[in-house]
């Protein structure tokens, strides 16, 4: 009974140690942001890009606006959207909603689903506590902000994840336990393609039936709302431009908010002045980052990784390895992060540096503006920062961290067994 009890208490200790480092990185980033931005915007009178870390007061929510003017009209959305037919009949039923309600409903979901995914970790402790770690880790973290910002998509990705996630280790398997989880995933594949990664931790647990209710479920969504707007070409289309994501790839892969090792590369080689390595880079670029996908899924299916660190190295490969990935799409880091945080293990060094990267990775980075491409000018798309290399590095360093053979505490409690043999 004393030994559970202590069990407990250790269990309680790491997540308060993982909760208090990540309150301070992301407070201290807060102060940090807001301090220096209101330098800049007040004392100096600068304008955007220089006063915010966010995308220009002008656009805001347009992400939304747009596709909700889009998607009014099926017809339209199968020609112009460039999202899948799933989707575009989503914000098609938003802009049945009147006015700014379908604004405020689009964002109270998934608010509210962060909100409830978070506080499931912060079970235990003072209402005071579960807010101030609740307010100052998630809901002014960058990517969830900026994601608010844009009123995009990634945001309803999230709660479909959730819906995954939380079902998913559910250790009962109740049949409908297992159609909800396969729903979350299948619908955020149908939705954007890229979070049908996640399929690798069925492939991991051998969980072969539910990977394929998964693809089921996938298909099925897309092909009904396809056939609802004009068929399965239109459908092909839509498929080819999400994947393409280049059909302006010279503008577009210079966002300030993209999070790629692309568009770091891009910026690198641009400033150097390397037109030859360019385009060689530009050529070999997604046949290598496809190899190093299949490498993170390989060393991801090892039986022996938990699931948050299976869930980790995956998420990470959804926001560095994409030609186009923005900073919202860190929000699928969350669900690992509160996963990683519940673990009920003793805190190792690794531990605090796989926190420290979680941390960072939630907190904006693109104070300075460090460069810009000459032939798009100062520009949204032209616009280089410390985060444009920053964060595709953090990313890296996250997926090696967690991918790492996780016999290293298990070799360390062998060792330890050795040195002090049982009587």
């Amino acid at each position: 009974m004393q030994g559970a009890e202590l069990k407990r208490s250790s269990a309680r200790n790491a997540r308060e140690k993982k909760l208090d480092l990540l309150l301070a990185i992301s407070l201290c980033s807060f102060v940090f942001s807001a301090a220096y931005y209101y330098w800049r915007g007040v004392y100096r009178l600068e304008s955007w890009p220089f006063n915010t870390s966010l995308y220009r007061p002008a656009d805001r929510f347009n992400d939304f606006d747009n596709m909700l003017q889009i998607c009014r009209d099926l017809a339209r959305a199968s020609e112009e959207s460039w999202y899948l037919p799933a989707a575009n009949l989503y914000f098609h039923l938003f802009s049945l909603i009147p006015g700014k309600l379908s604004l405020c409903l689009f964002l109270l979901m998934p608010t509210l689903g962060l909100i409830w995914y978070a506080a499931r970790t912060l079970n235990g402790f003072s209402i005071p506590r579960k807010i101030s770690y609740l307010v100052g880790i998630f809901l002014i973290s960058h990517p969830f902000l900026i994601g608010v910002d844009r009123g995009n998509l990634d945001l309803h990705l999230f709660l479909c994840l959730t819906l995954f996630v939380v079902f998913y280790e559910k250790p009962t398997r109740r049949p409908h336990e297992q159609f909800l989880a396969a729903l979350g995933l299948g619908l955020a594949g149908a939705f954007k393609i890229f979070p049908l990664l996640f399929g690798v931790v069925y492939l991991k647990d051998r969980r072969f039936k539910e990977l394929g209710l998964t693809g089921l479920i996938f298909v099925g969504v897309t092909a009904l709302t396809a056939q609802l707007q004009g068929g399965f070409f239109q459908s092909g289309l839509a498929l080819f431009r999400h994947f393409g994501e280049a059909d302006d790839i010279e503008v577009r892969v210079g966002a300030r908010f993209n999070l790629g090792i692309f568009n770091a590369g891009r910026f690198f080689l641009d400033a150097f002045k390397l037109p030859d390595a360019m385009h060689i880079f530009e050529a070999w670029y997604l046949p290598l980052s496809g190899v190093l996908l299949i490498v993170i899924c390989a060393l991801a299916l090892r039986r022996s990784l938990e699931l948050w660190r299976c869930l980790t190295a995956l998420a990470c490969a959804m926001c560095f390895l994409p030609v186009w990935s923005n900073d919202y799409r860190l929000l699928t880091l969350l669900l690992p992060l509160c996963l990683f945080i519940r673990e009920q293990s003793e805190m190792t060094k690794r531990d605090y540096g796989i926190c420290v990267l979680f941390g960072l990775l939630l907190i904006p980075k693109g104070h300075l503006i460090i460069y810009y491409i000459a032939d798009v000018g100062a520009s949204e798309a032209g616009l280089a920062t410390p985060a444009t290399f920053l964060n595709p590095l953090l990313l890296v360093c996250l997926t090696i961290m967690v991918l790492l053979p996780t016999g290293a505490r298990s070799l360390a409690a062998a060792t330890a067994a050795n040195r002090n043999p049982p009587k």
